[in-house]
């Protein structure tokens, strides 16, 4: 599901473009508050592994046990653990389970339905695979198929597929391939379908971006984040203060004031005439607080909403800021989507991007220290709320 932000650090003294200072003192702008009073603590768990600087991952849970699958497009290996016992159950290349793993371009997303069933999309394909082989293919962004005139089917990192049971069918993040990033076009094209896998036929899904995309312009800040669960799935963007929930059964959508007290930054549009200048734009999103990942915790009915706040281009005594500097926040939402309470976890502790939810709790990614003696390990903190 999941890759790191590259760590990027303001060398060159220019105007700030991205943010200004803003009060949270007016509470109608935070989101309302629970009434339940949430507790928590915190577990630690290192997990061997062959490939710690993993690109994808995804978790299974059957009635008893969480199983953790790890994928690297580096050495194109998989692997899968036992997270019960910690404990190394599966171990392979792609190679050894499907000839020429290459052929259609890198793996971008996977789906650890159960062991006989892996969903797996690369660039030109669909793949269903279990732990010994390729069970089928199905080729998709063919230039010959007029379905993919103005439209690519991928994951941008954030997105992770999911397949649906009940309609046999693949949510896929998409975007149009062929409208501009900085016209409204790209910005009301859909931005996930429903990849039926009964006629390889795809329809869009509800939930476009935001309407502040179309109101003003914001560069690299433009990140679509999603999850989906049985009954829901859930999207947020990166300026998006807000995020958005559709019920299936229902057919409801649903938005939700998601603004944290911790952010004190406001995120700035940036100018239409930066649209060609990458490190005007790189910039703009590393000084811009930037919304993340909504998960969803089934067993304790809970949202978890993260937030890597905004920064100061320079501090009081002259260094300079970057992506290491900057606080992530967790936001913890009831299942009627009010807040609970907010965490402050600091600078450069956890990767939200490679954390997940299981049967203990939230999962929080440690990042690898530089002192590290042992690099085939990771680290996460479980956060048990109750």
């Amino acid at each position: 599901m999941k890759s790191n932000l590259v760590f990027y650090v303001i060398l060159i003294l220019i105007s700030l473009q991205g943010c200004r200072i803003q009060s949270n003192r007016n509470e109608s702008r935070l989101p309302v508050k629970s009434t339940i009073a949430c507790k928590n603590n915190i577990s630690k768990v290192s997990i061997k592994t062959k490939i710690p600087e993993f690109n994808l991952f995804d978790i299974y849970q059957d009635s008893l046990t969480d199983y953790l699958l790890l994928y690297d497009k580096n050495s194109l290996l998989l692997e899968i653990t036992n997270l019960n016992t910690n404990e190394l159950i599966f171990s392979k290349p792609l190679s050894a389970i499907f000839e020429m793993p290459n052929e259609f371009e890198e793996v971008n997303s996977i789906e650890f339905v159960n062991f006989d069933t892996i969903f797996i999309v690369q660039n030109g394909a669909i793949k269903l695979i279990d732990t010994t082989k390729e069970r089928f293919m199905i080729k998709i962004n063919s230039i010959d198929d007029k379905n993919y005139d103005n439209c690519t089917l991928t994951n941008l990192d954030h997105a992770p597929i999911y397949y649906d049971q009940n309609n046999n069918s693949i949510s896929i993040q998409s975007y149009c391939h062929t409208c501009y990033r900085f016209k409204d076009s790209y910005f009301k094209a859909p931005i996930h379908v429903s990849f039926s896998l009964n006629d390889y036929k795809f329809i869009p899904l509800p939930l476009n971006y935001s309407k502040i995309y179309l109101e003003n312009y914001f560069g690299f800040h433009d990140i679509v984040f999603r999850s989906e669960y049985r009954d829901k799935f859930i999207v947020g963007f990166s300026a998006d203060p807000y995020f958005y929930i559709y019920n299936k059964s229902e057919k409801l959508e649903k938005k939700v004031n998601g603004r944290s007290k911790f952010q004190l930054l406001e995120v700035e549009p940036i100018k239409k005439k930066y649209k060609d200048d990458s490190n005007k734009k790189l910039k703009h999103l590393t000084l811009s607080p930037i919304y993340k990942e909504i998960l969803y915790d089934e067993k304790r009915n809970l949202y978890y909403r993260f937030l890597l706040n905004g920064i100061n281009e320079k501090n009081q005594d002259g260094t300079f800021n970057g992506w290491q500097d900057k606080e992530l926040i967790l936001m913890v939402f009831d299942g009627e989507l009010k807040l609970i309470k907010e965490l402050n976890l600091g600078r450069s502790i956890y990767n939200s991007s490679k954390s997940f939810v299981g049967d203990k709790g939230l999962y929080l990614n440690c990042f690898t220290q530089t002192d590290s003696t042992n690099l085939n390990i990771l680290n996460y903190d479980i956060y048990e709320f109750h």
